[in-house]
């Protein structure tokens, strides 16, 4: 088909209405200059496409932007929907039938990674045209062919190649291959190495090399060229656009229609950088410093090239990368643009001490700062959080966030979750829980499972290595054979899988049952897998099974496997018992274990294997040693190559590194969600752990501690204000602290964690050994009360300090005078009260079950009708005037009453299972923590205000008496912010 055929298609699916998405691609993949822009561009300018579209025509030149960049862009200049809807992918499906699109888009340059782009744009109700060298083949897609050429025509059809042959007047020196890239390359530097010298003038030229002094491969902002070519030959802008009209007739670039950028074909550009040499390269470096940092009259495309590409000029100029790198206007803009991750490479470049500081808090916090693009500047808030213990730096990020006038938290204190100094890396690795890693024989890269999603290789760096294909439940384990040629995956549900290193599939073992835990023998010949009821098979890594046994649990899907390291034996955990056998699968042992919910590992350099709860077998059941640590359901378990430590999991959220050879113990801080897979380096060197957080850490052995002593838990539950002024907070004691985060005293005897309530005169806590403490303004325990709940759930103070209530497990409210005598029980028709509060006149008790809410005067009569809500309630408050009662809920919504029932706007967070909220003295704000998030919310308008993300699950918040502080718990201890608020806001 010729061009002008294709074209009159291409006119028709425009105008048809049954396509969303219209292709125009190369006939042979990857070639550029292929004229799909001037084919497109045609077909836009047709008469009967106008006026289907009734002229609603936009062009937009993606290019090699970044991603996230061009999703920005793409967002904000068409104005895309965040999320797509069912009925936005049946529209694409059957457009003729759902609803006719009004506009019509060109996306020109596109690249295959920007293809969820296009179903965006597409989803906008618009039909999209798509244009590109290797654009993604979606919708109806036409495939240009070469130009009809004559004999002798030594352009081979490409429309790139014979213009420019035409207008330079030359040839390619040799016939090449159109569908070899390295061919067609060569013969356009053939063509411009013998065309431009005697077609171009010589200073025309030097302009013309200078171009390929910019870095990378996105579109050159035509501002900052015109710069360039000021700093070096002293063109003013009327000059630089005469040059670019002349190098755009003779098809060396071409302004984009809709961007200040000048785009060049990438054979142009790698022929320029090749031939510009060291001299030229280095001046043209040194002309872009000279330029100095972006100014108000620069367009935004030349500000996103300065801050993507400046440290490069900088640094091949000789000059001080590591001031730049660390001033806080270019961090906060560098990374809010590309992200942590290139901001650590940046700092790594500059190689001072100050920069590795920072580089390294950058990489053990890359899951809290997530990716671009950002939704808000709470990123910076985050990072200046993070680097509090840095003064400088997170001075200089605070100053750039008053100067954005946007609200912010800023931390009062160095935050107590700060990772342990051995993190060096932490990164995102699934979308879900993250269940399993193990590492390759190599240390240099892992492969990671989890609960719903992609199976994954990562190299040490954070970086993704391969992906396995296929559709995965939840990954119950991994493991990878001794020669690192091999890996094998054990899915619930879904048997074992064998794959290559290099991510291909090799064959598939036992049945849906077969995939609660997989092991390699030691010298890789043999594997076995659990099954769901507990049974174990055995199998040779061909996959020729060796043997099989029945072993009836209903425990079975929590147990673990443990081949010996001479492969001589295998044990697995069933109950309360260690089932040892042979390699041939006969039984050698059964150990009866005191203890449920552990799990096993082989001694590298004993005959011997170790339990998580620390003991220390033979494989013919004598106990051999006791490793004094604690005891977590379920923890995973390694133990280093050389057999002197072990790590596991402890209290959920902490790595546990542990002596085997004396007693001490160490805990590392960095998820923020139960730890699920542990992992040791076969040289012992560094660590690796993977948490339902969905996160990634690398931890490194050289920096721990000599593990010498116990580390203390630092969690802390509920957090209130105190009648003193000062705050309290309920851990493994009571704490009373200063309003900068000093602990100033413990009340004696409170020694469990336990539930708080305040009013103006006393606090009450209630203690998990269900008693009440009455405390005096000065933290004396005035009272000491037994109860008759079951288990505590619930307990609040009248702001009057008249009267408190508190709440059990099996159901009955209490209502208690200040002097601890019971006054009346309410017996609760929604359930257990999980949640309690009480009216600022302290007239009202509000009550929430698990998914309820009810409310009663004081003198026990129920007020109106209960409140049924559609997810489980997390928490719940009442505003300081009484007038307004909110709860959050486990899908991350707050719903929001005033006193007649009316609803207010509602608020939506984050789904999570862990929340608390909290309403400022005021009652304008409300605070509301989701796992390791805290938010302020504008509470009569429904807004979002200020954000911050922690390293560790919260479990309370509340507000300083002057409405400026936020004060928040969590696994961690007592965290503290300010909350800046901009006048006017």
């Amino acid at each position: 088909m010729n061009r002008d055929d294709l074209l009159e298609e291409i006119v028709t699916a425009l105008v048809s209405g049954r396509h969303r998405v219209i292709t125009l691609v190369p006939e042979l993949d990857g070639v550029e200059g292929f004229g799909t822009t001037t084919l497109a561009a045609v077909a836009c300018r047709r008469s009967e496409v106008r006026d289907r579209f009734g002229g609603e025509i936009e062009w937009v030149t993606l290019g090699n932007d970044p991603v996230q960049v061009l999703d920005h862009r793409l967002t904000s200049r068409l104005g895309l929907a965040a999320e797509l809807k069912v009925r936005d992918f049946l529209a694409m499906a059957v457009p003729q039938r759902i609803r006719p699109a009004r506009r019509l888009v060109v996306l020109d340059e596109v690249r295959p990674e920007t293809g969820e782009l296009v179903v965006r744009v597409a989803a906008s109700n618009a039909v999209v045209v798509v244009t590109g060298a290797r654009a993604p083949a979606g919708g109806l897609v036409f495939k240009l062919p070469s130009i009809a050429s004559e004999a002798g025509d030594r352009s081979q059809g490409w429309p790139l190649l014979r213009t420019l042959m035409r207008s330079l007047d030359a040839v390619p020196d040799e016939p090449f291959d159109l569908a070899d890239a390295g061919q067609w390359a060569r013969a356009v530097h053939q063509v411009l190495d013998h065309g431009l010298t005697r077609t171009l003038a010589s200073a025309d030229l030097e302009r013309l090399l200078e171009l390929g002094g910019f870095k990378g491969s996105r579109p050159i902002p035509l501002d900052l060229a015109a710069l360039l070519w000021w700093e070096t030959a002293g063109l003013s802008r009327a000059e630089s656009e005469r040059l670019l009209a002349e190098l755009g007739a003779l098809g060396l670039v071409t302004r984009a229609p809709d961007r200040d950028v000048i785009l060049m074909p990438g054979a142009v550009r790698d022929y320029l950088r090749a031939v510009m040499g060291t001299v030229r390269a280095q001046q043209a470096d040194r002309a872009m410093v000279e330029i100095g940092e972006p100014r108000e009259d620069w367009s935004e495309e030349a500000g996103v090239y300065f801050y993507e590409y400046f440290a490069d000029h900088l640094e091949a100029a000789g000059g001080d990368l590591g001031e730049m790198v660390l001033a806080g206007s270019w961090l906060a803009t560098r990374l809010v643009q590309a992200g942590p991750r290139a901001v650590a490479r940046e700092l790594s470049r500059a190689g001072t001490q100050e920069t590795e500081l920072l580089r390294r808090a950058l990489e053990q916090n890359l899951h809290l700062l997530g990716e671009p693009p950002y939704t808000d500047l709470s990123v910076l808030a985050t990072l200046a959080c993070r680097v509090h213990y840095l003064p400088e730096i997170a001075g200089q990020l605070r100053d750039v966030l008053n100067d954005m006038a946007v609200p912010w938290l800023e931390c009062l204190w160095t935050s107590p979750d700060l990772p342990h100094p051995s993190l060096r890396l932490s990164w995102t690795v699934q979308e879900g829980e993250a269940t399993s890693v193990a590492i390759s024989p190599d240390g240099t890269w892992l492969v990671i499972g989890g609960e719903d999603g992609p199976v994954r290789l990562w190299n040490r760096d954070g970086s993704v290595r391969t992906e396995l294909a296929g559709d995965f439940g939840q990954v119950s384990r991994v493991a990878i054979a001794p020669d690192g040629t091999w890996l094998a995956t054990a899915v619930s549900g879904g048997g074992v899988r064998l794959w290559s290193a290099d991510g291909e599939p090799l064959r598939e073992l036992g049945d849906y049952e077969t995939g609660q835990d997989v092991v390699i023998a030691p010298d890789g010949t043999w594997l076995a897998a659990l099954s769901l009821y507990g049974g174990v098979t055995a199998w040779t890594a061909q996959g020729r099974e060796l043997w099989h046994v029945d072993a009836q649990s209903d425990d079975a899907e929590l147990s673990t496997l443990a081949i010996a390291a001479d492969g001589s034996w295998l044990a697995h955990a069933v109950g309360d018992r260690i089932h040892v056998r042979n390699a041939d699968g006969t039984l050698r042992a059964g150990i009866p274990h005191a203890v449920q919910g552990f799990t096993l590992a082989a001694h590298p350099t004993r005959d011997a294997l170790v339990t998580s709860d620390g003991a220390v077998y033979g494989p013919d059941g004598e106990l051999l040693q006791r490793i004094p640590i604690e005891h977590w359901p379920y923890a995973p378990l390694a133990v280093a190559p050389d057999g002197t430590w072990l790590a596991t999991a402890s209290r959920g959220d902490d790595v546990l590194v542990a002596r085997l050879d004396r007693p001490a113990t160490h805990h590392l801080l960095g998820h923020d969600d139960e730890v699920q897979g542990v992992a040791i380096s076969p040289d012992g060197t560094w660590l690796a752990s993977v948490s339902a957080d969905g996160t990634a850490c690398v931890w490194e052995h050289e920096d721990l501690p000599r593990l010498d002593g116990q580390s203390p838990p630092g969690s802390q539950g509920a957090v209130v204000v105190a009648p003193n002024g000062s705050l309290a907070t309920a851990g493994a004691e009571l704490v009373y602290w200063d309003e900068a985060g000093n602990p100033l005293f413990s009340v004696s005897g409170l020694v469990s964690h336990m539930l708080l309530a305040a009013c103006q005169s006393w606090l009450v806590a209630w203690d998990h050994q269900n008693q009440l403490w009455l405390i005096d303004r000065e933290g004396n325990v005035r009272e000491r009360l037994e109860t008759h709940h079951s288990r505590p759930l619930a307990l609040a103070a009248a702001p009057d300090a008249t009267w408190f209530a508190t709440s059990g497990a099996e159901g009955d409210i209490n209502l208690w005078s200040h002097d601890g005598i019971v006054i009346r029980r309410l017996p609760s028709d929604i359930g257990p009260a999980r949640h309690l509060a009480i009216s600022a006149d302290s007239s009202t008790l509000i009550a929430a079950s698990e998914t309820a809410v009810r409310r009663w005067t004081k003198q026990g009569r129920q007020i109106g009708r209960s409140w049924r809500m559609s997810s489980p309630i997390k928490d719940l408050a009442t505003s300081p005037d009484g007038s307004r009662t909110a709860v959050i809920l486990a899908s991350g919504a707050i719903r929001q009453w005033e006193d007649r029932y009316r609803k207010l706007p509602g608020l939506q967070g984050l789904a999570n299972y862990a929340a608390t909220l909290a309403y400022s003295p005021t009652g304008a704000l409300l605070a509301a923590t989701y796992a390791s998030t805290l938010q302020v919310w504008d509470a009569a308008a429904g807004q979002p205000m200020a954000r911050i993300r922690l390293g560790a699950t919260l479990s309370g918040c509340a507000w300083s008496p002057d409405g400026t502080r936020v004060y928040v718990t969590g696994d961690a201890g007592l965290h503290g912010f300010t909350l800046h608020v901009p006048s006017g806001n």
